[in-house]
């Protein structure tokens, strides 16, 4: 049946609205506050009066105890709360300050003393609190550390990785650099903004790859995820690393969720400004060993906040901006063509050749000479949010949330790259309390994102090469108008000319019921989204790919590869139905059973003509649709949560669950390389020919499954902290592998299939230790043993299965495969708990710091970037040479060794060597970054801070993995700092250098008035 990709999904909404009966909400991360109540004997307390209000707001929750003693509330903000207890015959207890968390279950206990109820009680100490509804791997990061820790950009990414289990990953061809979690892929994870879905992310540049049908979320042009939401805005990172509950493991990934701030019965605001400049900075490695002057650069990052009563216990707004200007110096080493060498290439080729700069170094033979460069480039970003909440009377609360954004980026080598961003997302949500147990939530969203980028010459005069290509296409009139792709192996690749326009749009709808009754925390809801991804290419596409410099001179050895410009919007829609509860079976035993339903349909494309078709309808490979129909996947999870002990504060627990990719990622990316394009190959060894090279899916493709689970035991509470100590681990099948060369390929026509062939394995020691706040120290700390197991990393890259090379051959250590992580956060405010003159000298400083350290990502070396005109993630691999060390000692290279060459032999074009995949492992890294600030007050509530950050105060140099080609000249050595290995600075290449770890140190100041 055709897809009509303008018809709003109004009629599946009505319908999951009204099969909402019984269940509840997790789109918005909520909390649950719950307890016993006893009198001084230790016997239960029935039909106590809980009242539970919002100490920042106002609203309240009444609920009574049962025959147990036991009260429950549920479906709260994160916040600080009041509870007060009473019973005719007892005192009333007031306790204030119960700090709630998003997803927490915080459990408080009263013991009411004898006597009338007209005398109070009043407690303001913290109480124990012990999350003993849990049964995921995770953790929290507080509006506290969101303030005070030394996050370089003020970016959510130095937040994420504080959890264990969780990496940043370095962005490749094909993979724009996230981060993994517990041996997941890097674009398995799902980010949430207020309990919607933020993975809307659109690439602007390249190709849509993995960004298509919400596998990314949403990026700015730096490679940020200031458009998601600013951390002025933001109230606390919730982080679940493994067996997150059916309401919320859409993806098998981390689930990462993200609340913004609120307006509350005070005004409350801030306003702030972060500088950094070059006279401050450390010269980067690279450019020091070359005598070369730091490149001019500068970050300066300022915004205000303000949010507070329309009316006092009913509605509130808080409103936000942030902006950023950004001056990034670039640093590394590459090889290039030598002025020699191009003036020896053919005539028609020189203008190419002109697109990669001048070597400046050393000859490298080959016709390459080394070339070292710094250069600097300007970014910018605006970004801004209001959200308005309404409560009417106690039972029903509304919210609406508006977050936009604008980014730009030049990136800037021997070509100028201009990358342009807007997104904007409106979120909406309706939460109704039918009855004390009973309630309906409702959540929507609807975000759009726009991406346009652009390559031309440093030099504005300077024109698009026009290559007529004789060799291949005799008396051609010239591509003048083409996007160009110019690949080199051992070089690298230029591009000059427009690329597409990439626009991606989210609706997104949550209907659900909750019911909270005998013990039970029952919740049922649907989840529909709904993504339509466009790309508008302005001229046709041309690329000209060799194997090494030698053969552009040698005609039957280089490729070219042109393909038409493709108007093309994609339509994809993903259905899933959840049950959860969280069963109390036992005061200290709590039982978790949960069911996740996934429905993924075969994506649909919309031509420029305007008509809509549902890929059903073609056939391709001998099939009737691109992957076999089905009724959908069932997603059982369970856990439980036992405190063995009634007063020792300890907790065992343990999950597990089923999870799929219902994304499927590269297979729904119809609009970049699906069954209905083709790209042509051309090299003059068939030609006249030409060879079509079409991006399909193997028959009966099915969503990928990964098994997770964990135990863990968790032990310590108050002013101690709370240490946590576990395994995790997870099996993936069935996990997306794009392969080519197994396949009953012609001369005419090759195909590059997706395929189900990919599979994985994690196992884990994960610690981690929590100290909130208390006597002037707060810590949070992590660790994590661990080895990830697959054969492919990534659904993007190709894989070459000929003879000898199939699977199997390509199973070993993970690209993100690190054994040893840990990281460290720490607020250390001397004056809190000193005495005498240290507690006046220390009044109002504080020193905070992030500490991180981790070993070396796997290096996989290979022939080349390309064979057969095509570059593969697995081919091919070179031969191990018996009895020559792998390592060099070298005083010169950067971490003072570099791999040897002659310990590595290439083999033939299409056989694959005796080198496992992923056997060797690179460099690693470790940083410190430290903050000190002070602090004034100005008045009873308004306060002024001074601070001063250095990251990487030490200055330790991190280095980027050693280059892999064995074809290039640079073979083994470390290209660059490790910063620009892990992202240049785009959705499509990473979050850029200057707000990754691993740069060169960098001082920082900063100014901030709050009230």
């Amino acid at each position: 049946m055709p897809a009509d990709r303008h018809h709003q999904p109004a009629g599946a909404v009505l319908c999951l609205l009204a099969l909402s009966v019984a269940g509840s909400l997790a789109a918005q991360p909520y909390t649950q506050l719950s307890g016993s109540i006893h009198d001084p004997s230790g016997a239960a307390v029935p039909e106590a009066a809980v009242t539970v209000v919002s100490q920042d707001t106002g609203f309240r929750r009444i609920t009574t105890s049962g025959d147990d003693g036991r009260w429950n509330v549920s479906a709260l903000l994160a916040g600080s709360y009041k509870i007060t207890v009473r019973r005719a015959g007892f005192r009333t207890v007031i306790r204030y300050g119960v700090a709630a968390a998003s997803g927490e279950h915080v459990q408080v206990d009263f013991s009411l003393p004898i006597g009338g109820m007209h005398e109070v009680v009043t407690i303001t100490d913290d109480p124990v609190v012990l999350e003993t509804g849990k049964a995921s791997a995770g953790s929290l990061v507080d509006r506290s550390q969101i303030e005070n820790l030394p996050v370089t950009g003020r970016g959510l990414p130095s937040l994420i990785e504080l959890a264990p289990g969780t990496l940043a990953t370095p962005a490749t061809r094909g993979e724009s650099g996230q981060f993994s979690v517990s041996g997941q892929r890097p674009n398995t994870n799902y980010f949430t903004v207020d309990g919607v879905s933020a993975n809307t992310g659109v690439s602007g540049g390249g190709l849509p790859a993995q960004a298509t049908g919400g596998s990314l979320p949403g990026l700015t042009a730096l490679g940020s995820m200031h458009g998601l939401i600013t951390l002025e805005a933001l109230r606390e990172v919730a982080i679940e690393t493994s067996t997150a509950g059916a309401q919320a493991g859409r993806l098998p990934g981390a689930h990462v969720s993200l609340s913004s701030r609120a307006g509350s019965n005070q005004f409350h605001g801030s306003m702030f400004g972060y500088g950094r400049d070059d006279l401050l900075d450390a010269n980067n490695w690279f450019a020091n060993r070359n005598g070369s002057p730091a490149a001019d650069s500068g970050l300066n990052d300022f915004g205000a906040a303000l949010g507070g009563p329309i009316a006092r216990n009913r509605t509130f707004f808080h409103a936000d901006y942030e902006g950023m200007r950004v001056r990034e110096p670039f640093a590394w080493q590459m090889a290039s063509p030598t002025a020699a060498s191009r003036l020896r290439s053919p005539e028609w080729l020189r203008p190419a050749l002109d697109l990669f700069p001048l070597p400046n170094g050393p000859e490298l033979g080959s016709g390459l000479g080394q070339w070292r460069g710094v250069y600097t480039r300007r970014s910018r970003l605006d970004a801004g949010a209001l959200r308005l909440d309404q409560a009417i009377g106690s039972r029903v609360k509304l919210f609406a949330r508006y977050q936009g954004s604008v980014s730009t980026n030049e990136y800037t080598t021997g070509q100028v790259n201009d990358l342009w961003i807007r997104s904007g997302s409106m979120t909406g949500g309706a939460t109704v309390f039918l009855t004390r147990s009973v309630l309906a939530d409702f959540r929507f969203n609807r975000t759009s994102s726009l991406g346009k980028s652009g390559w031309g010459y440093q030099d504005s005069a300077q024109r698009m090469p026009c290559l007529s290509l004789p060799v291949l296409l005799p008396g051609s009139p010239g591509y003048c108008d083409s996007l160009f792709r110019f690949s080199v192996a051992g070089v690298g690749q230029a591009v000059l000319g427009r690329e597409g326009d990439q626009r991606q749009t989210q609706w997104h709808f949550l209907p659900s019921v909750s019911v909270n009754l005998a013990g039970h925390s029952l919740r049922v809801g649907f989840d529909y989204r709904r993504y339509l991804p466009d790309r508008h290419d302005h001229t046709p596409a041309l690329s000209l790919i060799a194997e090494s410099l030698g053969d552009l001179a040698d005609r039957p050895k280089f490729w070219v590869a042109t393909s038409p410009p493709r108007i093309l919007s994609g339509l994809v829609r993903e259905y899933a139905m959840f049950a959860h509860d969280s069963w109390r079976i036992h005061p200290r035993f709590t039982a978790v059973f949960g069911m996740r339903w996934e429905h993924s349909p075969p994506p649909g494309l919309h031509w420029a003509r305007g008509t809509v078709v549902s890929t059903e309808a073609y056939a391709f490979a001998g099939q009737n649709s691109i992957w076999a129909g089905n009724g959908g996947y069932l997603a059982p999870r369970l856990g439980a949560a036992w405190t063995p002990f009634r007063r020792a504060p300890l907790v065992i627990r343990g999950g597990w669950g089923i999870y799929y990719d219902s994304s499927l990622s590269i297979a729904t990316d119809l609009i970049n390389g699906g069954p209905l394009s083709m790209t042509q190959f051309l090299n003059s060894r068939n030609a006249p020919f030409s060879t079509l090279l079409s991006f399909g899916f193997e028959p009966n493709l099915r969503l990928p499954a990964v098994r997770q689970w964990n135990v863990s035991v968790e032990a310590g509470s108050g002013p101690s902290g709370v240490l946590t100590v576990g395994y995790v681990g997870a099996s993936g099948a069935r996990l997306l592998r794009r392969e080519f060369g197994a396949f009953a390929n012609s001369a005419t026509l090759w195909l590059a299939l997706a395929t189900n062939r990919g599979e994985s394995a994690y196992h884990s020691l994960q610690v981690q230790y929590r100290r909130p706040m208390r006597r002037g120290l707060q810590i949070h700390a992590s660790y994590a043993w661990g080895h990830a197991i697959d054969n492919s990393s990534s659904d993007s890259v190709l894989h070459w299965v000929g003879p000898g090379a199939g699977a199997g051959r390509d199973r070993g250590s993970a690209d993100f495969d690190v054994r040893h992580a840990a990281s460290a956060a720490v607020t250390w405010e001397p004056g809190v708990r000193g005495r005498g003159w240290l507690r006046r000298a220390g009044s109002g400083w504080a020193i905070d710091t992030i500490v991180r350290a981790r070993a070396g990502f796997p290096v996989n070396p290979l022939n080349a970037e390309y064979a057969l005109g095509l570059g593969f993630g697995n081919a091919f691999r070179p031969d191990l040479i018996a009895g020559q060390p792998v390592w060099l000692e070298d005083a010169a290279a950067p971490a003072g060794r570099r791999l040897n060459p002659a310990a590595f032999g290439p083999r033939a074009a299409g056989e694959q060597g005796s080198l496992g995949r992923n056997v060797l492992h690179g460099f690693g890294m470790q940083q410190v970054d430290l903050a000190v600030r002070r602090e004034f007050r100005a008045g009873e509530r308004a306060r002024l801070a001074l601070r001063l950050e250095a990251f990487n105060v030490a200055n330790h140099p991190n280095f980027a993995d050693p280059s892999r080609y064995l074809s290039s000249p640079l073979f083994g050595e470390s290209p660059s700092m490790l910063s620009l290995m892990m992202g240049t600075g785009s959705p499509g290449s990473g979050l850029t250098p200057m707000l990754q770890p691993g740069g060169s140190r960098s001082v920082q100041a900063s100014i901030r008035f709050r009230f």
